[in-house]
């Protein structure tokens, strides 16, 4: 037998990252094995202590047993030496030394009568008085001098080392390096592993691409390659971009895989996921539900995802679809992966959008429900930290909320289309500029045929707009095949389909070369 294999099979709507994270903490599973840093200095114990601690702990002990090795072994050089410069002197008038020995009627009294001539210590003469007569031969005499010559330099280089704090540091250098040199054709012993750092940015590890990432109306999503849709002309029937039975497309977005992305829910909360982490998968394939992903909680849903891959500092702008907006620094907004609330919202309000703002100098336009549009800056707007709620910025009529938040130029143009796939293009410049809590102006009159409306984009020739039905068609349309009509003009059909089946949202992308058009 192999093994036991334990399979865990989770709802389609679990967390299943959550899940083996859980797994490896509460189980065996992966075991994590804690070490104790602990090292001796000056005499005691010291506990806890860091890396660049330990380093300098084993450095200081290196000094300190070299410093200690270098003393013993320069004290019994001098012991040896002590006693070869007393034989190397008495061995150069050896004719004087070998008469005062022989006379001598003992050996302490040739020991007296070598200190008495040569001022020796009694180890040195007792040393002189035990040497036998062949040492007192040429080349025994020629050792004697060649040991002394070489005790004497192996002193001075000790000597230096020990008086020197430069030179005891590069010695117990070079002694480190010789011990290494013994292993470094050693094999190693333990096998190197895959493993993968959590702060090494993963992203450099895949390719870098344009995709489009699609949301459902029940929170499943996927990433597909920008490529796999084609262009089409006005009035196209669109590509089915295929969803379970009782789910349909709700947003749309075209980013590139290095991107971060922030969810936006409609609660107020941000959370924040790599692009990378979504498979690219056809534009076929049904996808994953976002909880594989994000923590949503019951009844969240995805309002807005946004896209980013510098760190600079930004602004994020939030509007509710009570007319309530602010903008936050992203300095005040959490930047680890993981859900924080980023406003906060009224009693029955809900954020609409929220997007990235470069410049205060920027215009922004708001689109209603019922077809009312308010062009102004962005610097009419709050700056407020992340706890707060906003204020009021669009003076709404009974029964209106807002759909759509843009950043527009102020020569630039807008798309707009309504539940019934009606749309058009506005010049902004059409709308005047006003302060906020205002009304606006008219941008759309809505009715019966036409349906409300259900949001905006900015364009410019090279965009590509795609609309998505509540029925999971997607089309994709060439922004300058949309007629340029004037701020209160109707518009033309931007899309066909069947009668149980309507508008839900409208995003923009880029341009793609050598795209063809189907008829």
């Amino acid at each position: 037998m192999d093994g036991v294999r334990i399979v865990i099979e989770c709802k389609k709507t679990a967390n299943v990252d959550w899940i083996i994270k859980n797994i490896f903490k509460y189980t065996d599973m992966q075991s994590n094995v804690s070490m104790r840093h602990v090292a001796l200095q000056d005499g005691k114990p010291k506990v806890n202590l860091t890396l660049l601690e330990l380093l300098e702990a084993f450095i200081e002990h290196a000094i300190e047993v070299i410093q200690n090795r270098c003393q013993y072994d320069y004290n019994k050089l001098d012991e040896r030496f002590h006693i070869v410069e007393a034989i190397t002197k008495a061995l150069e008038t050896k004719n004087i030394t070998i008469e005062l020995v022989s006379n001598a009627t003992s050996l302490n009294e040739s020991v007296e009568s070598l200190k008495e001539r040569y001022a020796f210590d009694d180890k040195q003469a007792k040393a002189v008085a035990n040497l036998r007569l062949y040492t007192l031969n040429e080349e025994s005499i020629q050792k004697y001098n060649e040991e002394y010559e070489e005790l004497n330099a192996k002193m001075n280089f000790l000597s230096n080392i020990l008086h020197n704090e430069m030179e005891l540091i590069k010695y117990t250098r070079s002694e480190i390096q010789q011990v290494a040199k013994q292993f470094e054709k050693d094999e190693r012993k333990t096998a190197i592993v895959d493993y993968v750092d959590e702060n090494i940015d993963q992203r450099d590890f895949i390719k870098n691409e344009d995709v489009v990432v699609a949301i459902t109306h029940n929170n499943m999503i996927k990433a597909v390659k920008a490529n796999e849709y084609s262009a089409q002309n006005r009035g196209g029937k669109g590509v089915n971009a295929n969803t379970r039975e009782d789910d349909f497309v709700t947003q749309l977005y075209s980013m590139q895989t290095h991107d971060d992305l922030i969810f936006a829910t409609n609660t107020g909360r941000f959370l924040l996921l790599p692009a990378y982490k979504i498979p690219v998968v056809s534009k076929n394939a049904l996808g994953k539900y976002i909880n594989n992903y994000i923590p949503l909680q019951e009844g969240e849903k995805i309002v807005n995802v946004l896209s980013y891959t510098d760190k600079e500092d930004l602004m994020v702008l939030f509007v509710t679809k009570q007319g309530r907006a602010k903008i936050t620094s992203t300095k005040d907004l959490p930047t680890r992966a993981r859900a924080y609330r980023a406003i906060k919202l009224r009693d029955e309000d809900e954020l609409v959008e929220c997007s990235i703002v470069k410049d205060l100098n920027q215009d922004l336009a708001f689109i209603t429900e019922q077809g009312m549009l308010i062009h102004l800056k962005a610097s009419s707007v709050n700056m407020q930290s992340r706890n707060s709620g906003g204020v009021n910025t669009v003076k709404l009529n009974d029964n209106d909320i807002v759909v759509s938040s843009l950043h527009v130029k102020e020569d630039g143009q807008i798309a707009i289309v309504t539940k019934n796939g009606i749309g058009k293009v506005c010049n902004i410049e059409d709308f005047r500029i006003t302060n906020r809590n205002a009304k606006g102006s008219r941008c759309y009159k809505v009715n019966e045929k036409s349906g409300t409306i259900v949001g905006g984009a900015p364009i410019e020739d090279e965009n590509t707009i795609y609309i998505i039905t509540v029925n999971g068609k997607i089309i994709k349309l060439r922004a300058e095949d949309i007629p340029l009509k004037k701020r209160t003009g109707q518009g033309v059909k931007m899309i066909r389909f069947d009668d149980d089946d309507y508008v839900n949202a409208i995003t923009v992308g880029p341009k793609e070369e050598e795209e063809e058009a189907n008829e």
